[in-house]
């Protein structure tokens, strides 16, 4: 029961859902910018319980669905720019847990 826990709270979340974002990207569907979304949202809501982060946590949620809108109105382009800013945040996590 552990390893489900970890899968859907921890990294293999984050990478499955950055997956589901690029190749939604790239095939130009929106559901599967949703379901990147609706797969990080666990890591995020967990992430948000902390002192360090707080509300903040939820703003590469919002980049996603914005890349989700983007992906919709045809541009393409803002969408790999929103999926790359989370890609950055994900890698400040990363930095921050295995240098504390």
């Amino acid at each position: 029961m552990d390893w489900l826990i970890s899968a859907v709270f921890g990294w293999p979340a984050v990478i499955s859902s950055l997956f589901a974002s690029m190749i939604g990207v790239i095939k130009s569907r929106v559901i599967w910018l949703i379901a990147g979304c609706v797969i990080y949202f666990p890591f995020l809501w967990y992430l948000s319980m902390t002192p360090k982060f707080g509300f903040l946590a939820y703003l590469p949620l919002a980049c996603l669905a914005g890349a989700a809108l983007t992906v919709s109105k045809g541009w393409r382009r803002l969408s790999w720019v929103l999926i790359i800013l989370v890609i950055i945040f994900n890698g400040y996590i990363a930095a921050s847990v295995l240098f504390q």
